[in-house]
């Protein structure tokens, strides 16, 4: 008999252990969910390309996951960025891309300011190099 409730007592505290083991680690996992769930990013289609950029900047977009939300409010950064010689590798074009969500007004006002001045002077550059082969 005294057998028996030892048999019993050790089933009960294997069911409360395997309960309780599940239950810790369901506890886990629910946790990490919470604190650890990424900000969800909704990317530009093609759709929202066609609206935003002309033909040769689609063609230059092609292949990038450009934020909806960066492409809809500062168009004319990603289209300095896109054709910004300074970042001339695709995955720095990308991180550009990526960082949208961590950069602030003043950031992005100061990137556009960074990449429209590049834009000019190799504009002015291109220029004086035009007529000076014109003048040869």
């Amino acid at each position: 008999m005294e057998n028996n409730n030892k048999k019993k007592k050790t089933i009960i505290i294997r069911i409360i252990s395997i309960v309780l083991g599940w239950w810790i680690a369901w506890y886990f996992a629910y946790i990490d969910s919470i604190w650890e769930t990424p900000i969800a990013i909704e990317y530009a289609w093609e759709e929202q390309l066609q609206t935003y950029l002309t033909w040769s900047y689609l063609e230059a977009a092609s292949g990038y996951m450009i934020p909806k939300e960066f492409l809809i409010n500062y168009p004319d950064v990603v289209k300095l960025i896109l054709w910004s010689v300074s970042l001339g590798k695709r995955e720095d074009k990308q991180d550009w891309f990526n960082l949208y969500k961590d950069m602030n007004k003043e950031q992005i006002e100061s990137l556009r300011d960074i990449l429209q001045r590049e834009n000019d002077k190799l504009k002015a550059l291109e220029k004086e190099y035009n007529e000076k082969i014109n003048n040869l």
